[in-house]
């Protein structure tokens, strides 16, 4: 009998994420900046990765979250500068850059690399203060 309701029904009912993000789905998470800021504050854990280069920081930054800032250059070069506890369960890793490209790629290579729990923030740091004026 359960076997048949669950097959009506779908065993995804039964799975549903308990911090709000399906971190199992095909493909990437893509969070807005509403998103990914709600999560920080709710859940008490996690960390931008901003993956803009050096130069491009000072003009324009997240200040409000825990932020590890990692070039792509940098990690692309040498995998290992990536912190063993970034994109885990306990330590989810929301990557970051001007405009959403270099962090899906960043995101996509940190989940090739075994890490379950990585997002990209769609838009980078333009939506990110896009964002932040609206509020």
């Amino acid at each position: 009998m359960l076997r048949a309701i669950s097959t009506r029904i779908g065993m995804r009912a039964y799975c549903q994420p308990t911090d709000g993000i399906d971190w199992k789905k095909d493909g990437l998470p893509q969070l807005n900046p509403r998103e990914v800021n709600d999560y920080l504050k709710e859940q008490n854990k996690g960390t931008i990765i901003d993956v803009r280069e050096h130069h491009e920081l000072a003009a324009v930054s997240v200040e409000s979250h825990k932020i590890e800032h990692l070039p792509m250059m940098q990690i692309l070069e040498n995998k290992d500068v990536v912190p063993e506890d970034l994109g885990t369960e306990e330590n989810p890793a929301f990557v970051l850059c001007h405009a959403g490209v270099r962090s899906q790629t960043i995101g996509g290579l940190l989940s090739s690399m075994g890490r379950t729990h990585v997002a990209n923030i769609k838009g980078g740091i333009v939506n990110w203060k896009k964002w932040e004026g609206s509020n």
